[in-house]
């Protein structure tokens, strides 16, 4: 399969995925996780690709319009992957199940990228880049997009539960 070939079948698979994703409710809170999740990847990895870390040789057409890096994974697949971490960590309490299911979500997702970087030319690591740096950078923005959406919920209920309290609700 050709590294647009490849591409394409991403695309096609994330969009696909994204609406039976965004469509679970709670809606607002799928909608911000995966919101947020692209409002950092996308800057993040431009940066990188500025610092000449990080390469996408092959992209797909108009692709290079939007951003320096890669549209499809800064602002599609990683946000899908972060907003089902969320959905299948938002009931977990303790946080040694939370980092291990941190790490059950970074781990597949930084195998494909080293796989997609070693085998194709979607991706290329420059300068040192390894796939360690990788993995830690998207175990801890998951982490912190988690924490994120966990004190705005609770400032949510708090609220709420104020104005209940007054009979203003």
């Amino acid at each position: 399969m050709t590294d647009r070939k490849i591409l394409k079948f991403l695309w096609l698979l994330g969009l696909v995925l994204l609406f039976p994703t965004l469509l679970k409710k709670p809606i607002k809170e799928q909608l911000i996780i995966f919101l947020l999740s692209s409002f950092f990847n996308t800057p993040l990895d431009n940066y990188l690709v500025s610092k000449d870390r990080l390469e996408y040789p092959v992209r797909l057409k108009n692709e290079r319009k939007f951003t320096k890096g890669s549209f499809l994974y800064d602002s599609i697949l990683c946000p899908l992957i972060t907003v089902w971490y969320y959905q299948s960590t938002q009931k977990t309490k303790k946080l040694s199940e939370i980092i291990l299911k941190t790490f059950l979500f970074t781990t597949p997702q930084v195998i494909l990228e080293a796989l997609m970087e070693r085998f194709t030319r979607t991706i290329n690591y420059k300068k040192g880049w390894k796939w360690y740096h990788s993995f830690i950078g998207i175990f801890l923005l998951k982490l912190y997009i988690r924490g994120f959406v966990g004190l705005i919920n609770l400032i949510s209920y708090a609220q709420h539960s104020s104005e209940k309290a007054k009979g203003t609700h």
